[in-house]
């Protein structure tokens, strides 16, 4: 096995045909005998469980049943009846084997190779955390066991959020250089001046500003693996020299002359078709082929349906846990619901509207009704809803982003003329209180109150006091300096602070994520 070291687990129940098995088993995983398939199902369903043993004499339905119980606690584990002879049964059913572009299951003799495949293909589904039961996802674990030992470049492509960097990391962490960096690089993030020096480091005096020289994200990278997102956003000119990194394993530093050798694994994603990209010019042919050695397809989530509820189940646990919070779940209707949302956002939005609910509806149980309300006030306009409208998704998708456009054009001009107040009294602002894009005025003080009116001077109010906010600052960063403020005093509770700021809790990580982008205030 490659890269982390993980002992699987394997349980299996003391039975003649079985037992034929175990000695190999052994040297493999830590095998569980045990004598009862009560005990079985009690183990199964409290631990994580790689791989379940179990005779022929135990029925279909009672297997499956009990296949559910153990992926409640490994996503990935497998099942496998064991008939006469020691011969495996169904193999076709097995996720290692199971879709059309799935390989021919071994001989059913071969039980000593199916059980390394298959502790193979949990172990590194684990490692991915991919979470999902649909044969997409299988066919992604299958890849990644196969590509991951290798050095091979790999192309990851699918919509945004979908998680291509699950898949990356899954990679390299299942793969020899697990132990050495893994360097993500979101090339769409950086500019064009930068990214030549980020990607391959520069000498000391290249440029104004290069006070000493620097290693790059191919130098740092050592013996690990890099990861370049949304590699088609990347110039004509940097695809030239990452060609050249990839086809001659050196490259040399910005404004140097002596050649480094790579030694780092490349792997790439992009979420647009780089085949139209190269027939439009905007991809070097041979970068693309040199790259898509080996392609991994990741579906938009709409087309796994399958998969929500596992993912739900995970992003509630893992939610809960975290804030230590009890949930109600949801009804039926609720989780039929969410199969039927075309979720243009993919496991990304899934994921943000889990943590919404589970943070703000944690005492009530979720029904169908209630999450039409949430999506609309998540989007403060109507949102394509598990309805028949005769739209493609694409389409959908496409006014989704049209309405969202509006709604956050139509709400900074409100803020913007509540801001247009500071203009009275000769350019002093006024003192009011903020609620969201609303202004109250209450006079011309010169100052922004970031909360109510202080109390009397026994009490203490986190929100008491003013904010200077300088008359010719942008409209951004004082929406952004009021949000900082707002959150210093409430000492970080973000439910609060969206309560306070008269906005929801998912508008406030919005403008979290714009001022982690726009960087510290300027004073």
């Amino acid at each position: 096995m490659n890269g982390t070291k993980m002992e699987p687990v394997l349980v299996a129940i003391e039975h003649p045909e079985v037992r034929g098995v175990l000695d190999h088993a052994m040297q493999s995983a830590r095998v569980v005998a045990l004598d009862e398939l009560a005990k079985v199902e009690r183990y199964a369903g409290a631990k994580p469980v790689d791989l379940v043993l179990l005779p022929e004499e135990i029925d279909p339905a009672t297997a499956e049943a009990l296949r559910t119980l153990q992926r409640r606690q490994s996503l990935h584990g497998q099942l496998l009846r064991i008939g006469a002879g020691g011969r495996a049964i169904g193999l076709t059913d097995l996720d290692p084997w199971r879709g059309p572009d799935a390989p021919p299951p071994p001989h059913e003799d071969d039980v000593v190779e199916i059980i390394d495949t298959l502790l193979e293909y949990t172990r590194v589904g684990n490692l991915m955390g991919m979470q999902g039961t649909s044969e997409a996802v299988a066919s992604v674990v299958r890849t990644v066991v196969r590509v991951a030992p290798t050095d091979v470049p790999v192309l990851i492509s699918g919509p945004s959020g979908t998680g291509k960097d699950l898949v990356a990391r899954g990679i390299h962490r299942a793969s020899p250089r697990y132990g050495n960096p893994f360097i993500a690089v979101n090339t769409p993030g950086l500019s064009e001046t930068l990214i030549e020096s980020e990607l391959f480091g520069h000498e000391k005096g290249a440029f104004t500003g290069a006070m000493r020289r620097k290693a790059g994200v191919f130098e740092a990278a050592g013996d690990g693996t890099i990861f370049l997102d949304e590699i088609g956003d990347l110039s004509r000119h940097l695809q030239s020299k990452l060609l050249q990194v990839l086809e001659q394993n050196e490259f040399v530093r910005v404004g140097g002359t002596e050649s480094v050798r790579v030694r780092a694994r490349v792997l790439a994603a992009t979420n647009v078709d780089l085949e139209r990209a190269v027939a439009e010019g905007k991809l070097r042919e041979d970068l693309y082929y040199r790259l898509k050695v080996v392609t991994i397809d990741l579906p938009a989530l709409r087309e796994r349906p399958e998969d929500i509820v596992p993912l739900l189940q995970h992003f509630v646990a893992r939610v809960c846990e975290a804030h230590d919070i009890t949930f109600m779940g949801f009804t039926d209707d609720a989780l039929g619901y969410l199969q039927r949302y075309p979720w243009p956002g993919n496991v990304r939005e899934l994921r943000n509207l889990v943590e919404q609910i589970v943070l703000l509806h944690a005492d009530e149980k979720i029904t169908a009704g209630k999450l039409t309300r949430i999506f609309e006030e998540r989007s403060r306009d109507v949102r394509y809803l598990p309805t028949l409208t005769g739209k493609t998704p694409d389409q959908v998708e496409r006014e989704m982003i049209l309405q969202s456009l509006k709604a956050l054009r139509d709400e900074m001009a409100e803020l913007r003329n509540g801001l247009e107040q500071f203009a009275v009294t000769g350019g002093a602002a006024v003192e009011g209180e903020w609620r969201g894009s609303r202004w109250r005025e209450s006079g011309p003080v010169g100052r922004v109150r970031t909360g109510p009116p202080a109390a009397s001077a026994d009490a203490v109010d986190p929100l008491g006091g003013t904010v200077s906010i300088p008359l010719g600052v942008p409209l951004e960063e004082v929406e952004l300096r009021l949000i900082r403020e707002t959150l210093q005093r409430l000492g970080g509770d973000k439910r609060r602070a969206a309560e306070v700021l008269g906005i929801g809790l998912r508008t406030l990580y919005r403008r979290l994520e714009k001022l982690e982008e726009y960087g510290p205030a300027r004073r």
